[in-house]
C-alpha cells in the first residue's frame, strides 16, 4: 500500500520521508483503529496534534513567563467581568 502511495503523484511528499516511519505510523493507526472498532480502546488519538497543542501551550508559557519578568505589574482586563459588580441593592 504505501509503495504504491510513493508512486502517485499527488503524493510525491512521501517519498522524502524515511519508509520506517510511515510504515509505522500505519501500522499504529491500523492497530488504533482496529481496537477502537473491537471495543478494546477509545477513539485514537494523533500525536500530531498533541504535539501542535503542546507548542502552542509552551508559546504561551514563554510569553508569559517573559512578560512577568520584565515588568512589575501586569494588569488583565476582560470585557466580560462587570466593572461595578457590588453596587446598590434594588
Amino acid at each position: 500500500m504505501l509503495t504504491q502511495w510513493k508512486q502517485e503523484e499527488a503524493l510525491q511528499l512521501l517519498t522524502e520521508v524515511s519508509a520506517v516511519a510511515l510504515q509505522q505510523r500505519l501500522r499504529h493507526l491500523e492497530k488504533g483503529y482496529s481496537n477502537f472498532v473491537a471495543g478494546r480502546a477509545k477513539y485514537p488519538h494523533f500525536k500530531i496534534h498533541e504535539q501542535i497543542k503542546d507548542a502552542r501551550s509552551d508559546c504561551l508559557h514563554k510569553l508569559t513567563t517573559r512578560l512577568v519578568r520584565e515588568n512589575q505589574t501586569l494588569v488583565v482586563e476582560s470585557p466580560l467581568i462587570p466593572l461595578n459588580k457590588g453596587g446598590t441593592k434594588e
